[in-house]
């Protein structure tokens, strides 16, 4: 496998669904089991304060009857209302949502089947408690700098990936204060930080607590002596590009496949 992907919990060719693009509320293939919503109509930025009225309605009145549909990528921008809405769905196991203004996520516990958890551009959120009562196996957070309490994530024990990261075209880091707060989730697997930074740099040497990482991604350079210690007692890790990367050389190991490839390649 190439390197690039190994044990990534976030992309692999493993993880990759084959969603159905839904633009409109009456696609006759919208109760399928996986869905990406783009747009809530084609005309909708030119559409008339009454007509975002009317579509807005018809959409609140079909998304609870969606019960054939598992995972759901909403990649069009959701205010709190829809957020509300969207948690009515019944067997919901993935919620990717990429971009919204809602600042109360207790409507999410609402889904008891859910697992997979991804907010991105979460502009408003300060608080995300209410999803560490939710027995999740993977959770990404990105761009969403406003959140206060991202400590709180340490609670979810049965996290098998998290990515907690800011904002990566900017770029902007996400600054953690700690990774102390996250020596319970001894089920982590893969770790992504890529675009973040810890404040406590003495924290690193909590990776050595979660006994099942195999896979950590960081791009700040973690202090030579603290990275030393956690690869030579970490009995697990093995993969990312804090392994993968040569500080010194400022490049991959030569034995090492970081190559990007096409999703078409992968898939083979």
């Amino acid at each position: 496998m190439n390197d690039r992907y190994k044990n990534d919990e976030f992309f692999s060719p493993e993880h990759i669904y084959e969603y159905e693009n839904i633009h409109k509320y009456d696609n006759p293939k919208i109760n399928s089991e996986s869905i990406r919503i783009s747009s809530l109509s084609f005309l909708w930025h030119v559409a008339g304060k009454k007509e975002k009225e009317r579509v807005k309605g018809e959409w609140i009145k079909i998304i609870p009857n969606l019960n054939k549909v598992k995972r759901i990528s909403i990649t069009c921008g959701i205010n709190q209302e829809f957020l509300d809405i969207f948690c009515e769905l019944p067997n919901l196991t993935d919620l990717i949502i990429d971009s919204s203004k809602a600042t109360d996520l207790n409507p999410i516990l609402k889904l008891t089947k859910i697992k997979r958890l991804e907010l991105e551009r979460f502009t408003q959120l300060k608080d995300i408690s209410p999803i560490a009562k939710i027995e999740l196996t993977h959770l990404r957070i990105e761009n969403s700098f406003k959140v206060k309490n991202y400590e709180k994530i340490g609670q979810i024990t049965s996290l098998i990936g998290l990515s907690l990261n800011g904002d990566t075209f900017a770029p902007k880091n996400l600054r953690l204060k700690s990774l102390k707060a996250y020596e319970n989730l001894k089920k982590l697997k893969h770790l992504d930080l890529n675009s973040a930074s810890i404040i406590d740099k003495n924290s690193y040497i909590s990776l050595l607590e979660l006994k099942n990482l195999v896979r950590f991604d960081i791009l700040v350079i973690v202090p030579k002596e603290i990275k030393k210690v956690i690869l030579e007692n970490h009995k697990t890790l093995n993969s990312g590009n804090f392994t993968d990367w040569d500080d010194k050389n400022k490049k991959f190991y030569d034995n090492k496949d970081w190559e990007i490839k096409k999703l078409e390649e992968l898939k083979k």
